[in-house]
C-alpha cells in the first residue's frame, strides 16, 4: 500500500510542480534520511490536493520534511560546508535561543517560495508581513534554511542568491533573523533590526 501510494504521490505532484517538487525518496537520498514505513505512508497520506498543488505553482517549492524535528542546528549539520563560513557561531551562543526552539516539523510536506514575497523589498518588518494572505504564514529560519539547502542538495540550484529575507525568529535582541545571500561561499544566516529598509531584504512566506 505505502510503496503503490508513493509512486502516485510522485507522479500527482511532479507533473503540477516540475522541479519545485521535491520526493521524498530525493530528500532522503540528499541527507542519508531513512523514512520508516508508517513514515512514509503519512507523507502520502498529507499530500496536498491537485487544487493546492496548482496554487502552489504561484512561485512555492514544495518539500518532502525531515523524519524527525529538526532546529536550526541540526538543519546546519547536515551539510556544514553550504555555509557562509563568517556566519557560523553567532547563533550557536547559548544565549541564541531560537536555534535550538524554532524547528522543522517532522514528516508530511513543507511549501516555501522559492524567492522573496512580491514587493517586500524595502520594507520594515511590520509591512512586510501584513503582504501575507490567507494561508501563508511566515515560517522560522530553521524552515527557511532546510528548504534552500534541501532545493539545492536535490536540484544543485542556489536559491536567494542575491538577497535576504527575514524570517519568524527572534535573536536575543528582539530582532528578525534573516536568511539569504545562498551562492557558491555559502549560505548566510544574520539578524537584523525591525524597522531597516533595505533593497535587498525582503520576506519570505510558507503555507500554513
Amino acid at each position: 500500500m505505502s510503496i503503490s501510494t508513493r509512486i502516485d504521490a510522485t507522479a500527482i505532484a511532479t507533473p503540477i510542480l516540475g522541479d519545485d517538487f521535491l520526493p521524498a525518496a530525493d530528500v532522503a537520498k540528499a541527507f542519508d534520511f531513512d523514512y520508516s514505513e508508517e513514515q512514509q505512508t503519512a507523507q502520502a497520506n498529507t499530500l496536498l490536493s491537485r487544487q493546492r498543488l496548482k496554487w502552489l505553482r504561484n512561485g512555492y517549492m514544495f518539500t518532502a520534511a525531515p523524519p524527525i524535528a529538526m532546529n536550526l542546528l541540526e538543519v546546519c549539520a547536515l551539510d556544514p560546508l553550504l555555509l557562509y563560513p563568517e556566519t557560523v557561531g553567532w547563533f550557536e551562543n547559548d544565549c541564541q535561543i531560537f536555534s535550538r526552539v524554532d524547528v522543522v516539523s517532522p514528516i508530511g510536506w513543507l511549501a516555501v517560495r522559492t524567492g522573496a514575497y512580491p514587493h517586500s523589498f524595502k520594507m520594515r518588518w511590520d509591512n512586510q508581513k501584513r503582504l501575507l494572505i490567507g494561508e501563508e504564514r511566515v515560517p522560522n529560519a530553521a524552515e527557511v534554511a532546510y528548504a534552500l539547502i534541501a532545493y539545492y542538495k536535490v536540484r544543485t540550484v542556489y536559491l536567494l542568491p542575491d538577497s535576504y529575507v527575514r524570517t519568524s525568529s527572534i535573536d536575543a535582541e528582539g530582532d528578525r533573523v534573516l536568511v539569504g545571500c545562498f551562492d557558491a561561499e555559502g549560505l548566510d544566516i544574520k539578524e537584523c533590526w525591525n524597522r531597516k529598509r533595505r533593497r535587498n531584504i525582503g520576506v519570505l512566506s510558507a503555507l500554513k
